[in-house]
């Protein structure tokens, strides 16, 4: 995604970017709005007169094309990814580990056995750490990925009840103050902002009175130079 919009930056929208596909591309280019074309794969043209409404500077899916997820690729490329995905997410995102520490180091106490909702809940690496953090609590974990699943159900269940999920988040559905804290990690990034704010509203009604949504995730920058500077420390962090 990062190569489309520096592309898209440097040679303008009106232009076909052509990437050689890597095995496992064959499931997550559809992800990011390409096309299959023999040994390659295409990012159509952007019209001219839809232009206006993609944005340069930011890490929003809007940005990349992403206004119509394919959930059943993207689940098969996570059900593939899933041995290998604790890895692949440290390599991909430097200080993973301290990032969602810090997330839950902001939550507060809760008077009885929480009930958790985590969004994207993967193989279960923020699943654990949250078992650990609030013991005994009782956690939802919802993916779109039933491979991820099994994972994250085997290294939780010793520490807290758990229920899985297997399902887009998007079209998730819970009665009203069902939880007491909802979490997500490098997950919601996937919606466009508009689905984001719809997840958003049926988060609040969701959580108990006085309940806790928090979430990281990766994030747009106010600037171009801004993202930029990101972009180029985050390489300088990756590859170190």
């Amino acid at each position: 995604k990062e190569l489309i919009r520096r592309t898209h930056l440097e040679a303008g929208l009106n232009t076909t970017l052509v990437l050689l596909a890597a095995p496992k591309a064959r499931d997550y280019y559809p992800h990011i709005g390409m096309h299959a074309h023999e040994s390659c794969w295409t990012l159509p043209r952007v019209p001219r007169s839809d232009s206006s409404r993609h944005s340069l500077s930011t890490g929003d899916s809007e940005a990349t094309g992403l206004e119509n997820l394919d959930t059943e690729r993207l689940d098969t490329f996570f059900d593939d990814l899933a041995v290998e995905y604790d890895t692949a997410i440290r390599r991909c995102v430097p200080r993973y580990d301290e990032m969602q520490s810090t997330m839950l180091g902001y939550l507060p106490s809760f008077e009885a056995t929480p009930k958790i909702l985590e969004l994207g809940a993967g193989t279960g690496a923020l699943t654990e750490r949250t078992a650990r953090h609030l013991p005994g609590s009782s956690i939802c974990a919802a993916d779109l990925s039933a491979e991820s699943l099994k994972i994250c159900e085997d290294r939780v269940a010793k520490h807290a009840a758990i229920e899985t999920i297997t399902g887009d988040m998007r079209e998730l559905d819970f009665e009203p103050e069902r939880f007491d804290c909802i979490l997500s990690s490098i997950a919601i990034h996937h919606l466009t902002s508009p689905e984001k704010q719809n997840l958003f509203s049926k988060c609040f009604g969701w959580l108990k009175p006085n309940g806790v949504f928090s979430y990281c995730d990766q994030f747009s920058a106010p600037t171009a130079d801004i993202y930029q500077a990101n972009i180029e420390h985050w390489h300088r962090i990756a590859l170190s």
